[in-house]
């Protein structure tokens, strides 16, 4: 008998836990009169006779008047990218900049010796290297330093 019922608070939990993950599939969205879709749960509702496009009738039953969207994630514009950012292109960097005989250069070499003894030398190096140099990605500093010499 217990272990009947073990397995029933088993399956209660199963099903609860999908009933939860299923919630954040769809948001109804009363101030503005629309239902915001997931891409993946709207696709899902394409297919007819599956448990979404039953629910997605449902919801559009429910609420006739409400317009239907689709979520989008909104990027940060204003987040840096570091795409591209290698310790080889840190090095050019510098010695396109500076020159190879120059402190800064010197430096840069003194930090990498540096960062052999981190756990993970590149975010040591990249750390330092954005600290050093905000504006690494900016074609002016090149510029500058091409019409200085």
């Amino acid at each position: 008998m217990e272990n009947t019922n073990v397995a029933a608070t088993n399956n209660q939990k199963a099903t609860a836990r999908r009933t939860k993950a299923k919630m954040n599939e769809f948001f109804l969205d009363h101030a503005n009169r629309t239902i915001t879709l997931t891409k993946q749960f709207a696709q899902r509702t394409n297919t007819p006779g599956s448990a979404e496009y039953r629910q997605f009738l449902d919801l559009r039953k429910d609420f006739p008047e409400y317009g239907v969207e689709i979520r989008t994630i909104k990027k940060n514009q204003k987040r840096m990218s570091t795409k591209g950012l290698k310790c080889a292109f840190m090095k050019n960097h510098i010695s396109t900049l500076y020159g190879e005989n120059s402190a800064q250069y010197k430096e840069f070499e003194r930090q990498d010796r540096l960062s052999q003894a981190y756990i993970n030398p590149y975010m040591y190096m990249r750390k330092w290297f954005l600290a050093k140099y905000p504006d690494w990605n900016t074609s002016t500093e090149v510029e500058d330093a091409e019409q200085g010499s």
